[in-house]
């Protein structure tokens, strides 16, 4: 294309990824094709002699070197990518599982467009879906069947974690943190009836992000409506 084209990659869509990260897990075939031999694949993922968390076409977890992106659940044998537009693909071989995230995190709004400085400053940076790790934990979470406490427990967890970060960090002060927050606590809200859940919400820290949340809504809403 004369050295200008629209895109950062390849592109494909869940299924055909899934399709990529089961070879991979196969160790290079799918179905009844064989579409690389293990001699391959060993050279594709061996680590970089200097850098352990880097393969030749994959990224690898190694010793937790790639955890913020494929979660420090996943084995050490865990390789993957992500990608700047809001995409992550990660293979775990031992556990035989496969996470395949696909957002449109740059197609959001530039919070500040005016300044050059925040150019790059999208409102999808600020989800929880722009932290890879916490989502893939969550995944692979869901795929070893955690009790409910225990998806409660991290639940609880984040939406803390968030509320905190928004009260400290005026960087997270924008709407599209406060709409973030406002996206988690609605899932916690919906467990309400559950014990922990329960209790968390009558606590004082519950109780600041309730209130929190009542007085932010409506600017969470403009997000929302815009995106």
């Amino acid at each position: 294309m004369l050295g200008v084209s629209g895109h950062a990659g390849l592109f494909g869509n869940a299924s055909d990824l899934a399709v990529l990260a089961q070879m991979v897990i196969n160790r290079g075939g799918y179905g009844n094709h064989q579409v690389f031999d293990e001699d391959t694949l060993d050279e594709f993922i061996k680590p970089k002699s200097t850098n352990s968390s880097y393969g030749l076409g994959w990224r690898r977890q190694a010793s937790n070197a790639y955890g913020w992106a494929f979660s420090g659940l996943s084995d050490a044998s865990t390789v993957g990518h992500t990608g700047w537009t809001g995409t992550l693909t990660v293979v775990d071989p031992h556990d035989n599982t496969a996470v395949i995230l696909l957002t449109n995190e740059r197609n959001t709004p530039i919070l500040k467009p005016e300044t050059t400085a925040t150019a790059n400053d999208f409102a999808g940076g600020h989800y929880l879906l722009s932290k890879y790790g916490d989502i893939a934990s969550l995944a692979f979470a869901a795929v070893n069947d955690d009790k409910q406490s225990t998806n409660d427990a991290k639940l609880i967890s984040l939406v803390t974690q968030r509320y905190n970060e928004i009260q400290k960090n005026k960087d997270d002060q924008t709407n599209a943190d406060k709409a973030d927050l406002c996206g988690i606590y609605d899932a916690v809200v919906s467990r309400k009836h559950n014990k922990a859940i329960k209790k968390f919400l009558s606590s004082s820290t519950g109780k600041k992000i309730i209130a929190y949340v009542k007085a932010n809504r409506s600017a969470v809403n403009n997000v929302r409506n815009r995106n």
